[in-house]
C-alpha cells in the first residue's frame, strides 16, 4: 500500500499513481479515500511479481510528481509507504 501525502503528513485527496515500467506499465489508480492511517485508502497494489523491478510516479494537482522504483517480496506481507510530494 502507498499513501500520497504533502509536506505536514496530510493525504492529498485524488493523488494519481501510474505504473510507468514493469509488469503492468500504464496502469493508473486513484487515491481513495483520502485518510493516511486507513489500511483500506492509498493505493493498494495486489499481485506483483516478487522480484521483479517497478517504477510507479505519484502525481496530484498542484504537486511536483514523484518517481519511485521499487522490487517487491515474493511473500504474503504487506508494507506500507508513504511519497511526500512537494508542491510545484
Amino acid at each position: 500500500m502507498a499513501v500520497a501525502r504533502n509536506g505536514s503528513g496530510s493525504c492529498i485527496a485524488d493523488a494519481t499513481l501510474e505504473i510507468v515500467s514493469g509488469p503492468r506499465a500504464g496502469q493508473r489508480f486513484t487515491q481513495e479515500p483520502c485518510d493516511v492511517w486507513d489500511t483500506g485508502g492509498g493505493f493498494m497494489l495486489k499481485d506483483l511479481t516478487g522480484g521483479v523491478e517497478l517504477t510507479f510516479r505519484v502525481s496530484a494537482s498542484g504537486y511536483a510528481a514523484t518517481e519511485v522504483t521499487v522490487v517487491p517480496v515474493a511473500s504474503s506481507v504487506h508494507r506500507a509507504m508513504l511519497i511526500e510530494l512537494s508542491r510545484g
